[in-house]
């Protein structure tokens, strides 16, 4: 609603240059009245798909229980990612200690695995027709827990 009103303003502005309402501004007011035009418009598409993405058949916002429980997984989520920051560091510090090569060191072992890419279906011309659904595994559900603001 408010994105609409202040597009239907920026319109007039644009608009009232044009008639030569505001002549002394002159062909200045009329750039910067469509630039401004063009960039809010950007603006109201990338925030309308963001909304698009936003899922609203079950909105819980009173629930306190809830909110609770996504504070602390919120919060478990974000220590989480500073552990693994943590653990990159360390692992970046053994690898130049041991001159990246697998090691062992008392109750340690800190070894190096490389195993075979996966495999690009879609790039085998012999594939492109084939239907590959009744080779698929069962689905999957897996569940996205995302920080609004």
């Amino acid at each position: 609603m408010l994105i609409g009103r202040a597009t239907g303003l920026i319109q007039k502005c644009v608009l009232w240059s044009a008639r030569g309402r505001w002549r002394h501004f002159g062909v200045w007011t009329v750039l910067m009245a469509s630039i401004i035009m063009v960039a809010f418009s950007a603006l109201m598409h990338h925030v309308e798909m963001q909304e698009q993405h936003l899922p609203r058949q079950h909105s819980m916002t009173n629930n306190n229980t809830w909110l609770n429980l996504a504070n602390q997984l919120s919060q478990t989520i974000a220590q989480r990612k500073k552990y693994e920051l943590e653990e990159e560091n360390i692992k970046a510090q053994l690898k130049l200690l041991q001159d990246n090569k697998s090691f062992e060191c008392g109750r340690f072992s800190f070894v190096c695995e490389t195993r075979k890419g996966t495999v690009q279906y879609a790039k085998i011309p012999e594939l492109a027709t084939v239907d590959l659904e009744q080779y698929r595994s069962s689905e999957i559900e897996t569940w996205r827990f995302k920080v609004l603001y």
